[in-house]
């Protein structure tokens, strides 16, 4: 369904660029795609660089609120400790977008087969 929408962004709308990026879970478990959109080569190098510093800067921020809630947990129950634990970053590449090309859905051989349930 994401091709489709890519694909008739780009026929039927004329955007020269799409690109699926899938927004993941903790686990990296996919929980829904957004789909940019752009009309010239520059909207593509602002948002490849937009996503780029937003997954820097995301996994820190996931790790340090893991990390309060936990000391929340801990001071709550009043087992305070010493000294902080460290932050371990997610490599980036783990979470960058790669662009691919969106494809016609009407090339595919499933296209135009009949449904098989009763009409």
């Amino acid at each position: 369904m994401v091709n489709l929408q890519r694909w008739r962004l780009e026929q039927d709308l004329g955007y020269v660029m799409t690109a699926r990026i899938p927004m993941r879970m903790p686990s990296g478990l996919p929980i829904y795609d957004m789909v940019f959109a752009t009309d010239h080569p520059v909207g593509n190098k602002i948002m490849t660089d937009l996503y780029r510093k937003a997954a820097e800067r995301e996994p820190l921020m996931r790790q340090e609120a893991k990390a309060k809630a936990k000391d929340k947990r801990s001071r709550d129950a009043g087992l305070d400790t010493l000294f902080d634990l460290p932050v371990t970053s997610i490599p980036i590449e783990s979470l960058a977008w790669k662009p691919t090309d969106s494809w016609d859905p009407a090339a595919r051989s499933w296209w135009h087969q009949e449904p098989d349930f009763p009409t």
